[in-house]
């Protein structure tokens, strides 16, 4: 009977094996380590042609797939851009589940095993919120800096000045890391034209950014990601020199080394760029029509010099498997002198000039230093995909300008109360921030939670001097302090191939304004804004996505906008408005995306609208003066078509091109105006004989139109275009040599058209840059090496708020 009873269980036991399911489990990744989410995997029993399974790899890269039969397998790994991996598994009795552990895809134009994979890893990259752009796998990385590699991202645009603009707009914020980067803010024309592609990892453009960010922020965030890798084998460091015939300057240089010492990875970069010569000179025509039938005309030239000297530290410490701490410190000092003239002709009725004036702008120094610190701590727990982090920023600047105008060759009707102005403004700025986020994966879902702190403080102190008058200086001390506490709460869920998200986040403010100098009665405000936001993207198949954006977005305004010191020129008043309140954007974009080896397309729609924005204020008082402020009266309508194709024609030939088309309606205070504008841009890369690589860019926009008031346009023959041939030495290519061309057929000065067409005083002005032709060489040497760079936490502190002020918006580095 027992026998019986032990053979009944054996068979039941085996019974059951037989009918068990069997598992296989790995982790998905690229050569450093990186999760690759969505990759096409496909299981086929040994022997078969057909697979049995055929799926996706999570957004985590985890692969688990059940098998109903015990037998050995083949499974396959295929991803765009990627060489396809193939291995065999075995599951039986013995083995029910399988772990491969990790498996890493590496980039299909990698040597394997004396087979070449001639396709290309993409170089764009669509994500539910931004757009990627892989600065590492495209070939001119190692050579140019990064405002030359800012010309190929989609949506981005850098005008032949160096003004960077995202959508168009210098309005938009400017991240390192995922987190706000003063330094890079205030001066990005400047530094970024120094700053070597070749520690960038890829470029961000976040045109939709969920609850995790402030409310407070622009229309984008362009976030430059630095290199980062969980490998580490010695040292690595770059120098580059470039000279350009137009800037009557010493070369611009800029290094940067990084290693490691014990867990401890660290990264050291500086660099200058000065400017000068031709490169500083311009000349403008002007005409102000008034409302009794008089004009002002005027002309001028100026001239200007200056510098930048950046430099930064990065450094992260990776205690253990679970914990990492980062720091970052980063600073600039800033520094230029200008000088202009200015002859005015006094236009009576008739068209007759009746007298004039001529105005001289010394050169006195402006200057203005910055210093950023940024630490961070992350927790990793158990949990995958599960963080803690914590987080500490503290931002400082200090400016100072000293502008003095003489005033002489006083003509027929003209009289003024003084012969000479001098106006001395000081503004210091700092800023706390604290901030807690905890994001926790549960299976398809995922919950991310955050508080956050802010104190801010902007203090100015100015004084205008005017020589000849009787009258005391005027003198202004404004202390302005804001308060913000905010907490977030956002939701997303990965449907097979829907993923949706949500979000919402409240943010208080306490605004205080006073006058130290005793000149206004102080006041307070206090603000609660609730700020909702939601996503989803579908990804169609392996090459098509698309996706669905709604957003809302406060700017707060800076102390530039804040400040009530009064400026005066003999036909000017301007001073900032201290009653000034948060302006509330909304914004919906649709947008497509296909990504293929040797072909990439997106195209975007997108419709935003302010009803309270923070808009210029220009009227003419009783005296005759044109006065300048400040007011949350503007109402904008923004709808815009942008499209981006790269195509990879050949192995050696390349193209891009990037374009977009914007309609701008403003309505304030009875007035309107409506413009269409566009812009469009494209390179194409050739490889030559002999090692040779050649680039040729060409650019042209119509214009812009920011404001109510009026509207700039651009000739088309000013379409501004640039030759590059850039050739390395030396073993691995560290020696590298490039010479560009700009302009060298066509105009020599680059010209912009302003029309003002609303307001007490409509007119025009044209502006030209002097001699936009130029000749360029630099040289990149890059030595020892290394796999490895500084480790970032998952979060980290992203202020993106204020107009104006040491908010360092509407950055562009030297836009309008």
């Amino acid at each position: 009977m027992f026998q019986r009873f032990i053979m009944l269980a054996l068979i039941v036991q085996a019974a059951a094996m037989s009918a068990a399911a069997y598992q296989v489990k790995a982790d998905v990744t690229d050569a450093s380590g990186e999760p690759l989410p969505y990759v096409t995997y496909r299981i086929t029993p040994s022997g078969a042609e057909k697979p049995i399974i055929s799926k996706t790899t999570d957004e985590a890269g985890a692969l688990t797939a059940t098998i109903a039969t015990a037998g050995t397998y083949g499974l396959s790994l295929t991803y765009v851009g990627m060489a396809p991996l193939d291995t065999t598994f075995t599951v039986d009795a013995t083995h029910p589940t399988v772990n491969l552990g990790r498996l890493a895809l590496r980039e299909a134009g990698e040597m394997l095993e004396n087979i070449t994979v001639t396709a290309q890893r993409p170089l764009v990259v669509k994500q539910i919120d931004r757009i990627g752009y892989d600065v590492q796998a495209d070939p001119d990385a190692p050579t140019v800096t990064l405002n030359d590699i800012l010309r190929k991202v989609p949506m981005v645009s850098v005008d032949p000045d160096g003004t960077i603009k995202v959508n168009g707009s210098t309005d938009f914020k400017i991240y390192k890391n995922g987190r706000p980067n003063n330094s890079m803010s205030r001066n990005a024309k400047d530094l970024f034209a120094a700053l070597p592609a070749s520690m960038i990892k890829r470029i961000e453009v976040i045109t939709e950014p969920g609850a995790a960010y402030d409310a407070e922020g622009t229309t984008a965030i362009l976030n430059i990601v630095t290199n980062e890798d969980t490998r580490m084998d010695g040292v690595l460091g770059n120098v580059n020199l470039r000279y350009a015939t137009r800037a009557g300057a010493p070369p611009m240089a800029s290094t940067w080394l990084t290693s490691e010492i014990n867990k401890v990875t660290f990264n050291v970069y500086a660099g200058f760029n000065r400017w000068g010569g031709v490169q500083g000179r311009s000349e403008y025509e002007e005409m102000s029509n008034y409302p009794d039938g008089s004009a002002i005309h005027r002309t001028g030239r100026s001239q200007s010099r200056g510098g930048i000297v950046f430099y930064g530290l990065e450094s992260s410490w990776q205690i253990d498997t679970l914990n990492l701490f980062t720091a970052e410190v980063s600073g600039y000092n800033f520094s230029y002198k200008n000088w202009s003239q200015s002859v005015r002709d006094i236009i009576d009725p008739a068209g007759n000039v009746t007298g004039g004036y001529t105005s001289t702008g010394l050169p006195r120094p402006t200057k203005s230093f910055s210093l950023d610190g940024n630490f961070n701590y992350q927790h990793n727990t158990h949990r995958k995909g599960e963080t803690y982090t914590l987080s500490y920023m503290v931002t400082t600047s200090h400016d100072k300008s000293n502008d003095m105008t003489e005033y002489s060759d006083l003509r027929g009707t003209a009289t003024l109360p003084y012969t000479a102005t001098q106006s001395v403004n000081k503004q210091n700025f700092i800023e706390h921030t604290f901030q807690g986020d905890w994001t926790r994966p549960f299976g398809i879902h995922t919950l991310d939670f955050g508080a956050k702190g802010i104190l801010r403080r902007n203090h100015s102190d100015g004084s205008n001097m005017y020589t000849g008058m009787t009258a005391e200086p005027i003198i202004n001390e404004f202390q302005h302090n804001t308060d913000i506490a905010a907490i977030y709460g956002q939701y997303s869920v990965q449907l097979k191939k829907v993923m949706l998200r949500a979000g919402l986040r409240y943010e208080y403010s306490h605004l205080k304004a006073s006058y130290p100098d005793g000149s206004e009665e102080d006041f307070s405000a206090n603000l609660n804004d609730l700020v909702p936001t939601a996503a989803v993207s579908w990804q169609v198949n392996d090459a098509n996505s698309l996706s669905f954006n709604y957003s809302t977005s406060i700017a707060r305004p800076g102390i530039n906008y804040l400040d009530p010191t009064v400026n005066m020129t003999p036909t000017t008043v301007s001073y900032g408005n201290p009653d000034l309140e948060s302006a509330t954007r909304r914004s919906m974009k649709l947008q497509y995306m296909l990504i293929k080896p040797k072909f990439n397309m997106q195209f975007a729609v997108n419709y935003g609208f302010n009803n309270s924005a923070i808009a210029p204020v220009n009227y003419l008082n009783g005296e005759g003066m044109i006065v300048n402020t400040y007011a949350n009266v503007g109402h904008s309508r923004n709808l815009s078509f942008s499209g981006f194709v790269q195509w990879t024609v050949t192995p050696k030939t390349r193209l891009m091109l990037n374009a977009a088309a914007t309609y701008n309606r403003f309505r304030q205070s009875g007035m309107s105006l409506e413009r269409w504008n566009g812009r469009v841009y494209g390179t194409l890369n050739q490889e030559l004989p002999f090692k040779v690589r050649a680039e040729l860019f060409a650019y042209y926009t119509t214009g812009w139109c920011d404001n109510v008031y009026g509207y700039s346009k651009r000739p088309f023959n000013t379409c501004y275009y640039q030759l590059q041939l850039s050739r390395s030495f030396l073993k691995e290519d560290r020696l590298t040599v490039r010479a560009g061309v700009s302009q060298p057929i066509g105009p020599r000065k680059s010209v912009n058209r302003s029309y003002t067409v609303n307001g007490d005083v409509p007119g025009w002005d044209i502006y030209r840059s002097d001699n936009i032709c130029q000749f360029s060489l630099s040289v990149s040497y890059r030595f020892g090496s290394l796999k490895a760079s500084v480790r970032k936490v998952d979060r980290g502190i992203n202020n993106d708020d204020m107009e104006g002020g040491n908010d360092h918006s509407g950055q562009g580095g030297g836009g309008r």
